[in-house]
């Protein structure tokens, strides 16, 4: 990933985590913090390890998928599966700001993002002195919860439904599904075989086409 200059205060007070901050706070913490760009296909954190930054997506969409066996008596048979998707506004890594996690799955740019890193020692150390900044992560990790549960059944659906599921966030950031990835990109990222996308597609374009 390419490393950019420090971001300034009104970059930081752009996420609620450290809207609570005085000037001072911000200045101080920009010390602690760096802008990081990931071109697509770019491994923003790799599952199994760890990372002392906290990252808040500026701009482009990443996606959070996890290795799993594809078949059951062989073990060496991995599929990637698309557990999540992030958006501007979104962070990674925010729920181990606490403890050493290691990440149980990998990020991964899907378009040109750019990322504000900010070292997690410093979050650390503004949530013990800052009720809000300790709320804001609190509920940051929430709703992340909460989404990880819907998007486990939405894994487990049928292909077309995970299909148009997957094109309505990337259409609320302004982005086509359709133009921004291939068939094969779409069923890596589902989890899914080619042809049972290619077939899903091909339905849908029919039925844009009745209408």
């Amino acid at each position: 990933m390419h490393q950019m200059c420090r971001p300034s205060s009104v970059v930081l007070k752009m996420f609620d985590t450290f809207q609570s901050l005085s000037e001072m706070e911000l200045q101080s913490l920009s010390e602690f913090s760096k802008f990081v760009d990931a071109k697509p296909g770019q491994v923003i954190v790799a599952q199994g390890c760890q990372s002392d930054f906290v990252f808040f997506i500026l701009t482009g969409v990443a996606k959070l998928t996890r290795n799993v066996n594809s078949a059951a008596v062989d073990d060496s048979s991995l599929t990637e599966v698309v557990v999540q998707i992030f958006v501007p506004g979104d962070a990674i890594g925010d729920a181990g700001v606490f403890q050493n996690v290691i990440f149980k799955a990998t990020v991964r740019a899907v378009t040109p993002c750019q990322l504000l890193a900010v070292e997690k020692s410093k979050i650390q150390a503004l949530a013990k002195s800052n009720m809000a900044v300790l709320a804001s992560l609190y509920n940051r990790t929430s709703k992340k919860f909460f989404k990880s549960v819907e998007c486990a059944d939405y894994a487990y659906g049928r292909v077309i439904k995970r299909i148009e599921k997957l094109a309505f966030e990337f259409k609320k950031i302004g982005l086509d599904l359709y133009k921004h990835l291939s068939k094969a990109e779409i069923a890596r990222m589902l989890g899914a075989s080619r042809v049972a996308v290619s077939n899903c597609l091909s339905l849908h374009n029919r039925s844009d086409n009745k209408h």
